[in-house]
């Protein structure tokens, strides 16, 4: 067996030596550290030209230090280019190549480009697979990595699969106790519940968060991260009350360790917005929606994906507890900002042109409500996959728009994409054996109005909390 390598700091993944950065990066400075790369980029690409060794190292730094400040519009064309530098220069198996394919599909994930990240992730571990081996930390990084990906991307075989995997190998080479070993077994709970099995699920939380208070302390990160996880859990099983408690715990020892404006209490904030709104606390969900969306908006930018989600979060809300007139104005400056700063095609503006729709739809204005839907599936299509649930609700709620609006051939047309998309899930599903969909299922699924836009918004967002922080 070969043994794993000491845990990595994030100084250790920097490649250009410079040991200015390599301190401020140690110290989590980040935004100093980026200053300091951007301007040594031009003087490199003096001496060494744009394609030398020595510029693509920087490029690669600067694109890291970018991905950790959550900045990943700039770190992914950075990160892009260091990769084809480094394949070219160093060639496609050397550590350094497979170390940036790994962060750019980090990258790609925080700017919601799954499918592309899921396959950095898969060709980052079989490159460290064969370089490395099976147990060195760098090989489990990149397995838990891919496991992440797929579970984003709904294949929930899959990613089981390569938790257990991963699990087993850190806890042979680290110790079952290890923060790596104790993340692989948060991460199998939220695949089981995205599986079904909600059993299985909440003893794999509810262990989890156990053996990292024990072992590592409720102040951890690792720590934090389960017992959030497990929070989200519940609200999605009613448990609103327990929810509440322990998404309260969580950002109270968040803030106490790292202060309020900082990723994960930004983070674990807006998840107790989430079960204060499903526990009917609509005016405590939106001082932490509205707190959470300003301490974001000052790490990040007001167009960050994770505080303009946020923010459409606190719209969503307020549409169902005032009526979709009272957020219309907002939605409509919101999507015309993100356009204007982002692009139309960017995440942010995509996100929001899907949820616009949907309040449109309720007023009664179907033809530009079908036009913003078509834009959400388009995005969804291409960064989850035409079978990915998100998408497949989108292309159901363009469906009700297009059948109110009197155009059944487009229905029809999407009716039929919605059924071939949930039989090719079917498919996949049973090919992993980790699924109970089957092909008749997913033709009831089709037919059913479930997520149709006449239904109470808040309820079905409750009903399935997603990711809305990086």
């Amino acid at each position: 067996m070969t043994n794993t390598t000491r845990e990595p700091e994030m100084q250790d993944f920097l490649l250009s030596g410079d040991p200015v950065v390599s301190g401020l990066v140690a110290s989590q400075n980040y935004r100093e550290a980026q200053d300091v790369l951007a301007e040594m980029l031009p003087q490199s690409e003096a001496v060494s030209g744009l394609a030398g060794l020595g510029t693509v190292l920087i490029v690669h730094d600067l694109g890291l230090v970018q991905l950790l400040r959550g900045d990943f519009e700039a770190s992914v064309p950075n990160l892009s280019r260091a990769l084809d530098g480094l394949g070219r220069i160093l060639g496609t198996s050397d550590a350094g190549t497979l170390s940036a394919a790994d962060s750019l599909g980090e990258a790609l994930a925080g700017a919601f480009d799954h499918v592309r990240a899921r396959e950095l992730h898969a060709r980052a571990l079989e490159g460290r697979e064969k370089l490395l081996g099976l147990f060195h930390w760098d090989t489990l990084t990149s397995a838990m990595n891919l496991a992440i990906a797929s579970a984003r991307l709904g294949m929930f075989g899959e990613a089981r699969a390569l938790f257990l995997k991963v699990r087993d190998r850190a806890s042979r080479s680290l110790g079952e106790r290890h923060p790596r070993t104790l993340k692989c077994l948060t991460c199998l709970g939220q695949c089981l519940a995205g599986q079904g099995d909600l059993a299985g699920a909440r003893e794999a939380l509810e262990r989890s968060l156990a053996l990292h208070n024990e072992s590592l302390g409720t102040d951890h990160t690792g720590s934090m991260d389960a017992a959030d996880s497990l929070a989200m859990f519940l609200m999605g099983l009613g448990e609103h009350g327990a929810a509440r408690d322990v998404a309260s715990e969580v950002l109270a020892c968040s803030e106490e360790r790292f202060g309020k404006l900082h990723q994960h209490s930004v983070r674990y904030r807006s998840h107790l917005g989430f079960a204060l709104a499903c526990g009917g606390d609509f005016r405590g969900a939106e001082e932490a929606f509205s707190e959470a969306a300003e301490y974001s908006a000052k790490l990040f930018g007001s167009r960050h994906p994770c505080t303009v989600t946020i923010v459409l979060n606190m719209f969503r809300m307020k549409a169902v507890t005032d009526g979709p007139l009272s957020v219309c104005g907002l939605y409509e400056r919101t999507l015309e900002s993100l356009e204007r700063d982002s692009g139309p095609e960017s995440p942010s503006a995509s996100i929001a042109a899907g949820e616009f729709g949907l309040v449109l739809a309720r007023l009664g204005e179907l033809g530009r409500a079908a036009e913003l839907l078509r834009r959400a599936v388009s995005f969804y299509e291409r960064t989850l996959g035409p079978s990915h649930d998100v998408t497949v609700r989108h292309l159901k709620d363009l469906r009700a728009v297009l059948h109110r609006n009197g155009d059944s051939e487009e229905a029809l047309s999407i009716f039929r994409r919605v059924l071939m998309s949930l039989a090719d899930r079917a498919v996949a599903e049973a090919r992993s054996s980790a699924g109970s969909l089957g092909v008749p299922d997913a033709w009831r699924m089709a037919r059913r109005e479930g997520d149709g836009v006449g239904e109470d918004c808040w309820k079905k967002f409750a009903a399935r909390p997603g990711r809305d922080c990086h």
